[in-house]
């Protein structure tokens, strides 16, 4: 298939060489750090809530980033605030602890 009919279809031919298979594999063992490292960043931001009392609501991982809905955290060693923004329930604040966001609602 020529270069220009590869375009126009969207299909890609694919002949598996050995550095491609290492070059796959490279990105899957990338792909599977990036991971533990989201993992291992979430569960050391729990453990250091849990210790101070807060409740955590939710969690979610996404691009390898922790993101937790909290009750509120601002005496919590380590919680750094990075925004908060003033809506008609109350006062939405966003931090970061140790890699993580943190996310959590004050009253006005």
């Amino acid at each position: 298939m020529t270069e220009a009919a590869m375009e126009n279809t969207g299909v890609v031919e694919m002949n598996m060489t050995s550095n491609d298979a290492a070059a796959r594999k490279l990105r899957i063992n990338q792909q599977n750090y990036l991971i533990a490292c989201g993992l291992s960043v979430t569960q050391d931001a729990v453990q250091r809530l849990s210790d101070f009392g807060v409740e955590i609501k939710g969690i979610a991982i996404s691009d390898n980033i922790a993101y937790l809905q909290t009750s509120p955290a601002r005496f919590v060693p380590g919680v750094s605030v990075a925004a908060s923004v003033i809506r008609n329930e109350g006062v939405r604040v966003r931090a970061i602890l140790l890699g993580a966001v943190l996310e959590w609602s004050e009253p006005a």
